[in-house]
């Protein structure tokens, strides 16, 4: 999709009437241009006073991106060069000056230990929280629970079988 070009005057009018009470998005949608781009127009268009604030401060922002690359030279001209330094010493060694074991590698967690080795990793067992005495009156309140469905399927059979040869 091919970009359009709105002129400078037509984003004058559209800032207008959207200080006139239109809404924005309405406007956005209408001519096609995106919600920032009519903050930008605002900004740079509009009557308000955050409008005025930055016409006063286009000026000083461009003189100050001028004077920057300036700068920037002058700077690397005075810096110092720097010395090189020596190698830091191995960690051990270092450990060692400073009165303290030097630190040992973690170990590898077990699971990934064993997948290496060529071994199947143990099954984690599952917790569920529940005590043995709750979970057996699950159980027995599940038998009850299949009592009555094949109770009820029985009936089931009964009535088809009554209804087929009846």
């Amino acid at each position: 999709m091919a970009k359009k070009r709105i002129s400078e005057a037509q984003a004058k009018a559209i800032v207008k009437e959207v200080e006139a009470g239109a809404k924005p998005a309405d406007l956005a949608k209408k001519h096609g241009f995106s919600l920032g781009t009519y903050y930008n127009w605002r900004a740079k268009f509009g009557s308000g006073k955050k409008a005025k604030a930055a016409k006063k401060a286009a000026p000083k922002k461009a003189a100050a991106k001028k004077a920057a690359p300036k700068k920037k030279a002058a700077a690397k001209k005075a810096a110092p060069k720097k010395r090189a330094t020596a190698k830091k010493a191995a960690p051990k060694k270092a450990a060692a000056k400073r009165g303290r074991k030097p630190a040992a590698k973690k170990a590898a967690p077990k699971r990934k230990v064993e997948a290496k080795r060529g071994r199947k990793p143990a099954a984690k067992k599952a917790t569920t929280g529940r005590s043995a005495a709750a979970i057996k009156g699950q159980i027995s309140s599940l038998k009850d629970q299949i009592k009555s469905i094949e109770a009820k399927i029985a009936g089931l059979k009964t009535a088809y079988a009554d209804a087929i040869f009846g």
